[in-house]
This record gives structure tokens, sequence and C-alpha cells, in this order.
């Protein structure tokens, strides 16, 4: 596939299960945005707490690139939110990706599941 008038070619990221039982990340769309990852493990955000939330995945971003963590919308609507609103994935980092959330829903906690 040809990049889009003034975007830069593809890059390759490489990406690592550290757990059996992690989900690889995944296009919803021909033409999403960027790639959905899951929980690894059932989750329980308690209310106006921020909660680790494993994947069980490792990437590798080339140098020059970051990778960003982002809620869909429809997370953002029920009250799961990202706290810091983008996470950054430096290109140097190789250690497993956890995605910080915060619970400001209705209800005492919000469970994520795998």
């Amino acid at each position: 596939m040809a990049p889009a008038h003034g975007m830069d070619p593809p890059i390759e990221v490489k990406v690592v299960r550290t757990h059996p039982d992690a989900a690889l990340p995944v296009r919803g769309s021909e033409y999403a945005a960027g790639w959905d990852i899951r929980a690894v493990e059932q989750t329980v955000v308690e209310f106006r707490s921020s909660t680790m939330v494993p994947t069980g995945l490792k990437v590798a971003i080339p140098a020059g690139y970051e990778g960003q963590i982002r809620a869909r919308s429809s997370l953002g609507r029920k009250g799961l939110i990202l706290p810091h609103s983008i996470g950054t994935i430096d290109a140097d980092y190789r250690g497993e990706l956890f995605v910080l959330m915060t619970w400001i829903g209705e209800g005492s906690s919000y469970t994520i599941e795998k």
C-alpha cells in the first residue's frame, strides 16, 4: 500500500508476546487510525483510581518514532479514561506495555475483560 500524499512510508514495529494469552494488536478496519490492543488479564479499576492494565506485549518502535496509547471514544463515554490523555511509548522502551486507566463513570468500579 502506498503512503498517502505527504505521509512517510510504512515502518516496521516488532511485537513480542510476554504472556501466552496475550492477543497481538489488530486493525479494527482498513482505514483505522491505529491498532487495537487488549488486556491480557481481567482487571478491576476502582472509582476515581488509576490502575495499570497489563497487555502481555512488548514492542520495538524504530528510532526517530514514538508509539501512542489512546483510549477509544466508546470507553470514554462509559467513564473509562486515560488520565494523561495519550500514553507515549519511546523508541528505546523495551518493557511490557501497560495502559494506565481511570474509572470516573457510574458505579464503584469497572471490570476490563481479558
